[in-house]
């Protein structure tokens, strides 16, 4: 039985992929072993969306020849469709998104000496790869991707061209995936996509994802559903209406933000301005009182001189964001924003980085304090000792004394913030005798 191995770069989406592809090896006769080997294959699953990423991916090729010789080195996913397979020289096979369902069999026939690369045109891709495909982490959580591409045109972004247009799993196989999570124990699903918003929008007839929420929580026993991420434009009021009324639904959204200067979220082509987010907000708070709401931000962005990143301060200080993603803005081959003028010097955009997490890490303090004397339901991802450690239903990291297995849901009434990590302490009240069962005292 051949060995192989997976390193994975980038999203939430690129992870599902690759856990999609770990399954179809094993299935097809292949042992999947531990990141970088031994092992007679070795897949590197890349990323694109930043300069970054791009390094990492070709330094991710250099260390799996450097560890495995003698094994077939294959290149997945964005970064081929980005920059060709001329980057990836030291590899086998070189291929983009469109062939990773395919990869079983493109690997059982490359020649040893004759390396291939196969990087299709996502421009022309009407199906999602891996439909249904998910992520399972242990007994507690799995991430299901349920919609591939985006149509939008942020400037700023090339995901569009190495993701393509948006596509969904269909209705039936989306809710019958989820149906195989639950069967099989896990407490929460993530749904998950790369502009998860826009589900069912492609669809005969069309869905959405507040129809695809609800009847996942309708015909499965799921404790805990959960979004990955959607555009502040697409927490629709039927969405907003499933949250209020389902507490299995959890009450954590992040909203990508990604300035907070209208001036520049004109100059990224985002379909917002800093009046509708901040309303958008104020509406999802006033619904949601528990709600924790998470954003992404970019800084450094071309133009985004001291004013208007005072301005990105200065909303960011408002919203008071306890979940936030900051990103240094980095050229893309081919993005629009590229040829922008007011380029900011990388020095600067990281000073300015460091400056928005250390507000974020303010805001989350603040956020994480407000909860000291009340109870969280927490589904305990490790137990150490006495002491177990997992996420509420709105997302925030909670040390629990007192608590069952892994796996197990547990109420934990909240005593304290412990500031370093930030996370909060508490003691279990209520945990759930079986995976399947409900809540008693203990």
């Amino acid at each position: 039985m051949p060995d192989i191995c997976f390193a994975t770069l980038g999203c939430k989406v690129n992870q599902v992929d690759t856990a999609w592809l770990a399954e179809s090896f094993a299935a097809g006769g292949w042992r999947v072993v531990a990141w970088p080997g031994p092992a007679d294959a070795c897949v590197i699953n890349t990323c694109a969306v930043t300069a970054r990423a791009d390094r990492q991916s070709r330094q991710m090729v250099k260390r799996a020849r450097r560890l495995n010789p003698r094994a077939r080195v294959v290149v997945a996913g964005c970064g081929p469709l980005l920059a060709g397979a001329t980057p990836f020289a030291e590899a086998d096979l070189v291929v983009g998104n469109l062939e990773k369902d395919e990869l079983l069999r493109l690997l059982a026939a490359i020649a040893p000496d004759r390396p291939r690369a196969r990087i299709g045109d996502m421009a022309e891709s009407r199906v999602v790869q891996a439909g249904g495909g998910y992520e399972r982490q242990g007994r507690t959580r799995a991430f299901l991707k349920v919609q591939d591409g985006c149509p939008a045109a942020c400037t700023y972004c090339i995901v569009p061209r190495v993701r393509g247009p948006s596509r969904s799993v269909p209705f039936e196989v989306a809710v019958a995936a989820a149906r195989r999570l639950a069967e099989l124990d896990h407490r929460e699903i993530v749904l998950t996509g790369i502009h998860l918003g826009m589900y069912g929008r492609d669809l005969t007839p069309p869905g959405s994802l507040a129809s695809l929420g609800a009847a996942i929580l309708a015909e499965t026993p799921l404790p805990r559903l959960r979004l990955s991420s959607i555009e502040p434009n697409e927490a629709t009021p039927p969405l907003i209406d499933l949250l209020a009324a389902n507490d299995r639904f959890c009450r954590h959204l992040h909203l990508p933000l990604q300035s907070g200067s209208d001036r520049i979220l004109r100059a990224m082509n985002r379909p917002y301005d800093v009046a509708y987010y901040e309303r958008a907000a104020g509406e999802l708070r006033a619904r949601l009182p528990d709600l924790t709401l998470g954003a992404d931000v970019i800084v450094g962005f071309p133009g985004e001189d001291a004013a208007a990143f005072a301005e990105t301060l200065a909303t960011l200080e408002r919203l008071r964001l306890p979940h936030l993603h900051v990103f240094p803005y980095s050229d893309r081959p081919g993005a629009p924003a590229t040829r922008l003028p007011g380029k900011i010097a990388r020095g600067e955009a990281l000073a300015r980085a460091a400056t928005v997490r250390e507000l974020g890490r303010r805001h989350r303090l603040e956020h994480l304090r407000r909860q000291v004397g009340g109870r969280l339901r927490v589904l305990i991802e490790r137990v150490d000792g006495e002491r177990g450690f997992g996420l509420s239903r709105n997302y925030l990291p909670v040390r629990v004394a007192g608590a069952a297995a892994v796996g197990v849901e547990v109420v934990a009434e909240i005593s304290a913030v412990e500031e370093d990590e930030p996370a909060l302490l508490g003691r279990a009240l209520e945990h759930e005798d079986s995976l399947a069962g409900g809540f008693h005292r203990r």
